[in-house]
């Protein structure tokens, strides 16, 4: 959540869980371990609450909730694949015909520029 904290501070959201201990952080005073009282001051600042899942029905959130080493790591694109896609895109702008369907648009936009620009 701390990683987070710039988009859920100030926001009410649901946090799913597969750790049974901070099913209860919220409603307990009291904590039987020091680790769980540390969680509870870390999460004061969060309006929130929690859902219990069991961690074999939670499988899509364990991989997303893995820590990561920051590493920014390069896609190699294939420039021969890109160009092709944008030729079948542009083609098929032109086989459905969609400038002339825009035509309208494009010169009343056309016109404001020229109107806003005296």
């Amino acid at each position: 959540m701390e990683n987070l904290q710039y988009y859920l501070i100030g926001k009410k959201f649901k946090l799913i869980t597969d750790h049974k201990a901070i099913e209860f952080i919220s409603t307990k005073l009291q904590f039987g371990s020091v680790r769980v009282q540390r969680w509870f001051y870390r999460f004061a600042g969060f309006n929130f609450e929690v859902e219990y899942i069991k961690g074999e029905e939670l499988v899509v959130a364990d991989a997303l909730s893995r820590s990561h080493d920051g590493s920014v790591y390069l896609v190699q694109s294939n420039e021969k694949e890109n160009e092709e896609q944008k030729n079948a895109t542009i083609n098929l702008h032109v086989k459905l015909n969609h400038r002339k369907k825009i035509k309208k648009d494009l010169m009343r936009k056309g016109i404001n520029d020229i109107i806003s620009s005296c």
